[in-house]
């Protein structure tokens, strides 16, 4: 059984190297866990997905939520590196991660959520897609 611990979401601003935008995202984490007391679970080869909603006054200046992207904090919650997630569903109040394999039975793993450090769009010259000379 995991534990989603999204009812005790605690405050937290440092994204340096989350690669998230400092100043549009939710100052918050979401801490997901498989370590509680009698607790055997093992992830094994499974995969999880999981669902981290928020409230419009976590979004910080203006951010766009259609542009969420969700990070993993790889260790403690303010040291370690930084993991991507396949990010999935975003809604105004909430975002998913799909297919996550890290989930250590010996320790929480930690969520952010925000618009990417650096958005990059593409696009086609003549807007038609199947024309590869352009």
């Amino acid at each position: 059984m995991v534990v989603l611990e999204n009812d005790f979401i605690k405050v937290h601003v440092n994204f340096k190297g989350a690669e998230l935008s400092s100043l549009q995202n939710i100052p918050k984490r979401w801490e997901v866990a498989a370590n509680f007391p009698g607790n055997t679970f093992a992830l094994g080869a499974r995969k999880y997905n999981a669902n981290f909603n928020f409230i419009a006054s976590d979004i910080r200046n203006g951010a766009n939520t259609a542009f969420f992207e969700v990070t993993q904090r790889n260790g403690e919650v303010n040291t370690g590196g930084w993991l991507a997630t396949n990010t999935g569903i975003r809604t105004g109040s909430s975002v998913s991660i799909l297919d996550n394999e890290i989930l250590p039975s010996n320790a929480k793993q930690y969520f952010y959520g925000g618009t990417p450090a650096n958005l990059t769009f593409y696009s086609v010259g003549s807007g038609n897609w199947n024309d590869s000379t352009i």
